[in-house]
């Protein structure tokens, strides 16, 4: 007879429904809970060495990175490719001692030397002690300060901005173009009837300044008050922000020649450029095409609604825009993992694309032309590097395992030869040598801490740098998140999340769940790299089971599980998470899907408040911080991007605002004074409606904070808020 040997967390599937009883600690017992909370997992990770290695390349041949050598001790060190030898980039003592002669302090330890390392030239090494940098000659053993000259924005301004020649500067004057000879000192002249310009680019050749100007839209503010402001009086905050419909500020293109000191305007409609304090004109870059004795000017040109993206070609003397690529969606375009690239040589873009469901790079070899060079049901996620004949990248969902790690490639520019450079089960980080013939993998899962591997341009292994181990953590019963995989809504599509149990588990006893919950369309969100403790590891120490999940609407799962954000961001892939849980229930019969909780910040916290108004049959409690309650609130290139534009009656459809009268549930709403991401009003008018509906809910205000989760004091209130209504204690008293 075979014995089957239950542990933890498979222990848990193997009680009884019936044997089983609510968690449910008293109040003095919270307090030793508490404990904890505060303290879980903080003595073995002073334990745990190399979890957080970092690498920099010194040149082909090696690098170097700091080395744990024991819990107490690390060293600053130099790794040789060749014969795979490690040995201390400097002597540690003799930079301790130089140190503390010039910072005037004593005690500078040379086993745990304060200081970061940015560079290595030769034999000087660059470092940063208490935000002051040095160079350490290797060589002579002596410390140097570095204190470099930083012009003043005002000076910059003033000298412009050389050709590439150095005959001539030119600047941006009071919105119009100024040149000058290069000499001293510099005589300014307006060379352009061009206004309201923004930003310039000279052209390789110095024959051509590219002008783009910024016209300024509807320019609306928003403010906050500030009540923590030295003094009697509170200080208003007034800024611009544009929200969804507003009219943005817009761009048009001219180009100045400078042999004939004549200007020519592009005959492109105005192209958006956002409004925002921080916004400017889109980015425009020369290159020079074949069979042409100058160059021309690519420009991205993005449409309003975000589903119309495109790449021109303009020439600087007739001003011509010839059209390269014209993207279109019919829902959105995922601006945030759009990019391109143009190959001057071959006279020819990079282009990354969703249009067949997944997203893949294409090359443009003419304007309209384009060839699909990666293939499969897999989503490209960046572009590392090119050059004339490869393309590096990231993706994930090629490999089998987590659809979600990163993996990352090298392909021909025709498509052949696929080489996975990543073969280690987590999600990768690679640090490429400068001539790509080496690299270092960086791989690990919630619950394995990182191995560190130097592999060759083809992938192969070459030697193990260093590995993590998690066994402090593991000896003293934390054993880190549980991955679960459950079917979404349709009963076919894969979703996957964690669960974090406390330490403390009682196989016999059931507990609260509480729901981490961040569903913005523009990533996903559920952690794939190790962490020695997980913030809702602490959560789940007080006697919760929490859950963090990616439901449908999010990104990188292909076109099609993310299209359902659209026009549909309230929806926050609610019906996936509840079907995750309830499976995830089965599994684990101690996970009472009675007792519901949720939170989250920002798009978070419009998502929890969501899940009371929409699913209360499910959710039971919530605490939502700095919410954007309603999508029209916020600011417009967010939301525009999954709700669409213009802007129509799904808006208000989906508003917690409109909604607020079919609150269940407890619900604890808390919000930053001087939020300067979501307006704070988004939280102030939810609260006025629901006061309006005669609902009870609890509110938080916290003075002087801008978007957070609620900071000390708000991580309190929400602590307390989920053990008083899911747990049914009453919390300790903090006073």
């Amino acid at each position: 007879m075979r014995r089957i040997l239950c542990l933890f967390p498979v222990l848990l599937a193997c009680q009884s429904f019936g044997s089983l009883t609510p968690f449910k600690p008293t109040t003095e017992e919270l307090k030793s809970l508490f404990q904890k909370y505060s303290q879980v997992g903080a003595a073995q990770t002073r334990q745990l060495q190399s979890w957080n290695l970092t690498f920099t390349w010194i040149d082909a041949q090696s690098f170097f990175y700091r080395r744990d050598t024991s819990p107490e001790t690390y060293r600053f060190t130099h790794y040789n490719t060749f014969d795979h030898s490690k040995k201390d980039l400097f002597d540690h003592a003799k930079l301790a001692d130089e140190l503390e002669k010039a910072t005037d302090t004593k005690d500078i330890n040379p086993d745990r030397l304060p200081i970061t390392v940015s560079q290595l030239a030769k034999v000087i090494v660059s470092i940063s002690h208490r935000n002051v940098n040095y160079n350490w000659n290797t060589e002579t053993n002596t410390l140097t300060r570095v204190t470099p000259p930083r012009p003043t924005p005002q000076a910059r301004q003033e000298q412009g901005r050389p050709s590439p020649e150095r005959k001539l500067r030119a600047r941006i004057q009071d919105g119009k173009l100024q040149v000058a000879q290069e000499a001293t000192p510099l005589e300014w002249k307006d060379a352009s009837d061009a206004t309201q310009l923004a930003r310039f680019t000279w052209s390789p050749d110095s024959k051509f300044i590219a002008l783009q100007s910024q016209i300024p839209g509807d320019r609306r503010s928003v403010s906050v008050l500030d009540s923590t402001k030295p003094g009697p009086r509170a200080e208003l905050r007034t800024r611009l922000y544009d929200q969804p419909g507003d009219k943005l500020d817009t761009s048009e293109t001219y180009f100045y020649n400078v042999e004939t000191q004549k200007t020519v305007k592009v005959a492109h409609e105005p192209i958006i450029c956002g409004g925002h304090p921080w916004a400017s004109p889109p980015g425009l870059q020369f290159w020079q095409p074949k069979d042409q004795k100058y160059p021309t000017a690519i420009i991205e040109v993005d449409i309003r609604g975000f589903q119309q993206k495109q790449i021109v070609e303009i020439d600087p003397v007739t001003a011509k825009v010839t059209t390269w690529i014209d993207e279109k969606s019919p829902t959105f375009i995922h601006s945030s993992q759009f990019f391109w690239r143009v190959l001057p040589r071959t006279h020819s873009m990079i282009f990354r694309s969703e249009r067949d469901g997944w997203a893949h790079i294409y090359e443009y070899t003419k304007p309209g032309e384009a060839r699909q060079i990666t293939k499969g049901n897999f989503v490209v996620r960046s572009l590392i590097d090119l050059n004339e004949e490869h393309i590096y990248f990231t993706a994930n969902g090629r490999e089998s395992g987590d659809p979600y790690f990163i993996h990352y490639y090298r392909i021909n520019r025709d498509g052949s030869n696929l080489v996975h450079f990543t073969s280690g089960t987590g999600s990768h980080r690679v640090d490429f040598s400068p001539d790509k013939r080496l690299l270092i993998d960086t791989y690990s899962t919630v619950a394995n801490a990182p191995v560190y591997e130097l592999r060759s341009s083809d992938g192969k292994l070459l030697a193990t740098i260093e590995k993590s181990t998690a066994e402090p953590l593991r000896t003293a019963g934390i054993k880190g998140p549980t991955e679960f995989v459950a079917k979404g809504r349709d009963g076919q599509t894969d979703i996957y999340g964690l669960i974090h149990f406390p330490t403390h588990f009682d196989p016999s006893k059931t507990y609260p769940i509480i729901e981490d919950i961040y569903a913005g369309p523009h990533d996903s969100f559920v952690p794939k790299t190790f962490r020695p403790v997980f913030y809702q590891q602490r959560l789940a120490e007080l006697g919760f089971i929490v859950v963090q999940i990616d439901g449908m609407g999010t990104a990188n799962r292909g076109k099609k599980f993310h299209d359902v954000a659209w026009k549909n961001v309230a929806d926050a892939g609610l019906p996936d998470r509840i079907a995750w849980i309830k499976s995830a229930a089965e599994k684990f019969p101690q996970m009472d899907t009675n007792r519901v909780g949720i939170f989250g910040t920002s798009a978070g916290g419009q998502s929890s408040t969501g899940a009371l108004l929409f699913h209360p049959e499910f959710y039971k409690v919530a605490v939502s911080s700095c919410g954007c309650h309603d999508n029209r609130m916020d600011k417009y290139w967010w939301n525009e991007q999954w709700m669409g534009y213009p802007i129509g009656p799904h808006y208000e459809a989906q508003s917690n605002i409109t909604n607020a009268a079919k609150l269940q549930g407890k619900l604890m709403l808390m919000v930053g004074e001087v939020d300067s991401n979501v307006p704070p009003e988004s939280t102030f008018r939810l609260l006025d409606a629901l006061q309006k509906a005669k609902k009870d809910v609890d509110f938080v205000y916290l003075p002087g904070l801008d978007h957070t989760g609620g900071g000390e004091f708000g991580e309190r209130k929400r602590v307390d808020f989920f053990i008083r209504h899911l747990l049914g204690v009453e919390p300790p008293t903090w006073n």
